[in-house]
Formats: structure tokens, sequence, C-alpha cells
């Protein structure tokens, strides 16, 4: 027994330091397991931190949207009810409730709205607009035209998002609701650029029965391609009823991406009666986006001017090829468009048109030195009683023989002269 206890001690003894070391790495690894649970849970409550902070600001972010939104309710109901005379009126507005009238009608209401929208986009406040609406006119006596309103100065673009905001009165700081008189809104050389065509873009696209611009002009005002982008946007099906007159006049920063983004939202159009492009820097490509809008079949335009536009004979084509299925238009402004006695072919296809289009009666051709070449192709479709619809035909006379213009020249209403002749016989 004791020999055999000395051999297990002694076993034991030899076995010792092995186990020390297993002990030691088994210390280490745990010692390393633990630290790298520590990071773990270091890094998961940091993940858990950053969640938590961001998941209680969007809470709060839809919190006060919803807030927001039942404020905006509650403030169209009162407003509602107060128009129906469901709710008692405020004290300062018992002059209104007495029957001092709509005041989306008062000139007065919408020059302050437009002095507040002015301070707002830190734009220039116009004369003009403040004379015209207020009457006192260049020499003080002037009479007040309230159906609309003209820029002649440089306002810039603020100037003219002052404008705009005042004519729709939608911002917080300004009273009575849109401006339901004006009809006509004519900006000419008044810097508006692309952020004022916007503005003015809004109004036709958000104006609704309320403000009825039937008309608007601009002219030498930078629109640009971004500019003619939200008016056609504007303009498109479904968005507006009551413009029938658009003119762009003089303005190269157009182009034919303006053209083409402009006509992208007018090719649905069914309200447009007259749309004037004049001297736009447009080109054949341009043309080719017009001729889109001449191929709507619902479309009301009965007037095109494209005066001063080098579409040239290829654009000439693509309006040619429109005009033989529309149906609506009944005078066409081409003057100045870049053709000459040269472009037989573009002149053959336009009087092929010309043939088949029944509601054609104007059209005017002159700045184009077509010859004699370009004014014989207009003498043989003419001829025979051709083009009969054509009442008015006004050519370039430069390069042709007397002779051929009076084949083809077409002034309109001859037959109506000869009558008021004839009665005037009678009546001696």
């Amino acid at each position: 027994m004791h020999v055999h206890s000395v051999g297990r001690h002694e076993a034991s003894a030899s076995k010792s330091p092995q186990h020390s070391l297993l002990e030691t790495y088994d210390l280490h690894r745990v010692a390393h397991i633990r630290e790298d649970v520590v990071h773990c849970l270091f890094v998961v409550g940091l993940f858990f931190f950053f969640f938590v902070e961001i998941f209680t600001e969007i809470l709060l972010g839809i919190i006060s949207y919803r807030s927001s939104i039942h404020s905006r309710k509650r403030e169209r109901h009162w407003t509602h009810a107060t128009r129906k005379g469901d709710m008692p009126p405020k004290k300062k507005d018992k002059a209104a409730a007495a029957g001092e009238g709509d005041t989306g009608e008062d000139p007065e209401v919408f020059l302050a709205n437009y002095k507040k929208a002015a301070k707002i986009f830190g734009g220039e406040v116009s004369d003009e607009i403040l004379d015209g609406i207020s009457g006192a006119g260049e020499d003080g006596g002037g009479e007040a035209d309230y159906t609309q309103v003209c820029v002649r100065s440089n306002v810039g673009p603020a100037g003219v998002r002052a404008l705009a905001a005042a004519m729709l009165g939608q911002h917080a700081e300004m009273k009575g609701g849109p401006y339901k008189k004006f009809k006509s809104l004519n900006l000419w050389s008044a810097g508006a650029g692309p952020d004022g065509t916007a503005a003015v873009a809004e109004v036709l696209r958000l104006g609704g029965e309320d403000v009825v611009l039937q008309l608007v002009r601009f002219l030498d005002c930078g629109i640009t391609p971004r500019g003619c982008f939200a008016l056609g946007q504007a303009l498109k099906y479904g968005c507006n009823n009551t413009c029938k007159f658009l003119a762009l006049e003089y303005d190269e920063t157009i182009g034919d991406d303006g053209v083409s983004t402009l006509c992208r939202g007018l090719r649905t159009n069914t309200v447009l009666e007259t749309l004037i492009i004049n001297n736009c820097n447009v080109g054949s490509k341009g043309a080719r986006s017009i001729a889109s809008v001449l191929n709507n079949t619902s479309s009301a335009l009965k007037e095109l001017n494209i005066n001063l536009n080098p579409i040239g004979p290829e654009g000439l084509k693509s309006l040619s090829s429109s005009l033989k299925r529309n149906t609506s238009l009944e005078t066409l402004h081409c003057e100045g468009i870049g053709l000459s006695k040269v472009d037989i072919e573009a002149l053959e296809s336009f009087t092929q048109a010309l043939e088949v289009n029944k509601t054609l009666s104007t059209i005017h051709f002159t700045g184009n030195h077509i010859g004699n070449e370009g004014a014989e192709v207009f003498a043989a479709a003419f001829a025979d009683g051709g083009c009969s619809g054509l009442k008015t035909f006004m050519v370039e006379m430069d390069g042709i023989s007397q002779s051929l213009f009076k084949v083809i020249s077409r002034a309109g209403g001859g037959k109506k002269g000869k009558k008021g002749k004839k009665g005037k016989k009678k009546k001696k």
C-alpha cells in the first residue's frame, strides 16, 4: 500500500506542471472571452441607444406632423363655417359680415398682400402695379383696371414671385385669399427668370375657379427651359381650364429645349386658343414639338405664331405633316422662319397640307424669300380653285414677279368690299 501511494504521489507530482499550464491557458481564454462579451454588449448597447434616439425623433416628427394637419383642418373648418355664417364673426370681421363684399375682389386687400409678399421674398415693389390697381396712373388721374396687371420694369424673379403670391393669397401673413379680378398678366422685360415663371405657373395650376387668368404674356423675361417646363406642367390636361392665350416673345433662352418641355404639357391641353412663340431661338427640333401640339385631336388651338424662329425647311415639313390632320387651327403666323427659294421640297409639303386642311383661313408668310421658284409652287397649288378655304395669304414680294405675286397673294375680304361698293351705289 505504501509503495503504491508513493507511486501515485510521484505521478501526480510529475503531471502538475502540465495541469498548471492548461489552467493558465484556460484562465487567459476565459479572460479574452469575457472581454469579447463586454465589447459585444457595449456595441449592442450603443446601437440600441442610437436606435431608440432615432425612433424617438421619428415618432416626435410624426406627432408634430399629425398635429399640424389637425390644426390646418380646424382652421379650414373654422374658415368654412365662418363663411357660411354658422359661427359668429370676430370683432375685426364685423364690417365684412355686415356686407362689405368679398375680400377676394377688394383691390386694397390685394395691394396690402402684394406689399407683404414683396417683403417676404425680398422683391421690388412695382409702382406700375400700385398705380394701375389704385387708379393713380402716370399723371395721377387714370382709371384703375382691376382685370389686368402689366409690369414693364425689371422687378426680377423675387418681384414676380411676390406678385404671384399675392394673386394666390395663400401665405400665412396674407388676408382675403386669392384675388379674383385679374384676367390677364403681362410681364414685359420684367426679369422673371425660371423662378418667377414657375411662380406664375403655380398661379395657373392652383388658381382654379378663383384666379381666372385667361391671358399670360412673357416678353424678354429669360424664362429658360426650366420655366417652360413649369408652364407646360401647369397647362397640361386637367390642371388649368381658364388660360386661352399664352405668349412667349423675344426670349432666346427658350430655344428647342424650352419649347420641347413646354409642348410636353400643351399637347394634352384642350383649352388654349392662341399660342405665340415669337423670336425664341426655336429650330427644327422645337418645330417638331410644336407639331405634336397640332396633332392633338382635342386641341382648341385657333391661332399659332412662330414668327422669327429659324425652324428652316425641316421644321416646316414637321408642321405640314401635322396640319394635314389638324382640325382647329385658323390662323398661322410663320414670318421669317428661315426659308428660301431653294427649299422647294419643304414648300411642296406645305402646299399639300394646305390642300388637305379645311380650317386654315389666314397665313402670314412674309420674311421668307422664296423667289419665283417658291412662288410657282404656291401658284400650282392655288390654280383651279385650289386651297379655296385660304382667304388671306401674305407673302414676301421681294424676288417674285408681279404677275406671280398677284396669283398667290390673297388679302382676304375682297368680296365683302365689292358688296359694300354696290351697296353705296344703290344708296345714291
